[in-house]
């Protein structure tokens, strides 16, 4: 067991799942599921030395598997990620990228999803998105961005309205929770084929990773596991463009101490 009095960050790289646990269509137990795979590994390691430490960081990645893996040069692949905020915290989505973009080894991200924090569906004034937004909207500037697209999620159509009418970058799709409903609002669609903007769909909960599971996740690993809480969680996909085949699937999560 790790004794992490010292640390104030955990930071978690699942690398590609698809070389450690089967596909699932739950997204909360497919993170579930890695996040034990991962404490298992670090558990069974004789040389506690082995844990990657940067200052008061834990950064804990699954060793690198290239068995599986298909040789291709970055213009032939197609690097995703869809964000789930914890806290109304723009410094979230710069930080977020900045990890991924380096444990990926990328200078860019072709998409990037933010999916604002749970109660964000009841709220639809500009002043709730924009400091987040436009945090984001800088990662696409510059000669060489770190994200070339922008995408939100759950966004109803007052709200991507809203945000629309004053976004220098607009969003160019909006992923819609097909759990909670199986038909689209007309108002929503009509809107969004008005203004080019993409609607998705997909199966995440609201909060993908509770506070709660992600505490017993780790709990064989960290001694005082119960002040650990997630701040964010980033997915990402790599396909190979074209022909739309999955090359890797990950996760990437920061909890900070409470």
């Amino acid at each position: 067991m790790f004794d992490d009095s010292h640390i104030s960050t955990i930071y978690l790289n699942s690398r590609n799942i698809l070389n450690y646990i089967p596909f699932k269509n739950n997204s909360t137990e497919e993170l579930k599921d890695i996040i034990e795979k991962t404490v298992k590994y670090y558990n069974n390691l004789t040389n506690k030395n082995n844990y990657t430490q940067e200052n008061a960081h834990l950064i804990l990645r699954l060793p690198l598997n290239q068995s599986n893996s298909i040789p291709e040069e970055r213009i032939n692949l197609k690097f995703r990620a869809k964000l789930f905020m914890y806290k109304w915290d723009p410094s979230i989505v710069t930080e977020a990228v900045n990890f991924a973009l380096k444990e990926l080894h990328v200078d860019n991200l072709d998409v990037l999803t933010i999916a604002f924090p749970e109660y964000c569906r009841h709220k639809t004034k500009p002043e709730d998105f924009k400091p987040i937004w436009c945090e984001a909207e800088k990662l696409c500037d510059s000669k060489n961005p770190k994200v070339i697209s922008l995408g939100v999620s759950d966004l109803n159509k007052s709200q991507l309205e809203t945000l629309t009418s004053w976004a220098r970058v607009k969003p160019s799709s909006n992923q819609i929770n097909s759990i909670l409903s199986c038909i689209v609002p007309e108002d929503l669609t009509n809107y969004a084929d008005e203004n080019g903007v993409a609607l998705l769909t997909h199966n995440d909960k609201y909060k993908i990773l509770s506070d709660t599971d992600f505490q017993d996740c780790i709990k064989p690993l960290i001694k005082d596991c119960s002040k650990w809480k997630p701040n964010f969680v980033l997915r990402y996909v790599v396909s190979i463009k074209c022909r739309e085949v999955l090359k890797e699937k990950g996760y990437m999560i920061k909890a900070i101490r409470h």
